[in-house]
């Protein structure tokens, strides 16, 4: 093999690393950040005076404090806008698509996440960028639709473009 065959493959093997850093290590962070930024954009805009403290690697990606709220959010990648169903408080499956469902990961650390503070405390799941809808099973008859003003097993749930419009909401 020539110097041309290993350039070329040297070549292949770096897009291929490339690829991989960017799929697990910066997109992850790019959305957190994502998240993070359109909840300050609309404070701002409201004029509120917040704090927000920002997580790597826990429960929640980051702590909002307001006036008399806390608010600790995650945000849940829901690939191609499908149904998310809330099964139990630790299992919540993505369904639709061509992969049949899947389930969401991260989601029993943030339901356990600890919450030390006075005000009230008010866990927030960050579907990005959208899903179609939310779907609470009670129990094997009952089913209930979750709008941002729903809270089950005391977190809210909203769309990532829906933040600006139903903030007021949560």
């Amino acid at each position: 093999m020539n110097w041309l065959g290993y350039t070329l493959i040297g070549a292949i093997l770096f897009i291929i690393a490339f690829c991989v850093f960017y799929s697990c290590y910066l997109m992850p962070t790019l959305r957190k950040n994502d998240v993070c930024n359109r909840f300050e954009e609309i404070l701002k805009e409201r004029g509120e005076e917040y704090e927000i403290k920002k997580f790597k690697g826990e429960w929640c990606d980051f702590r909002l404090d307001l006036k008399d709220k806390t608010y600790y959010v995650k945000h849940f990648v829901v690939p191609g806008r499908e149904e998310v169903v809330i099964n139990n408080p630790y299992k919540w499956q993505v369904l639709g698509g061509s992969k049949g469902f899947l389930f969401l990961k991260g989601v029993e650390a943030f339901v356990d996440g600890p919450c030390n503070t006075d005000k009230e405390i008010v866990k927030v799941a960050v579907f990005y960028t959208h899903c179609k809808l939310v779907m609470y099973y009670k129990n094997e008859c009952d089913m209930d639709f979750v709008s941002p003003r729903t809270s089950v097993h005391g977190i809210k749930f909203i769309g990532f473009d829906e933040l600006e419009d139903k903030f007021d909401w949560l």
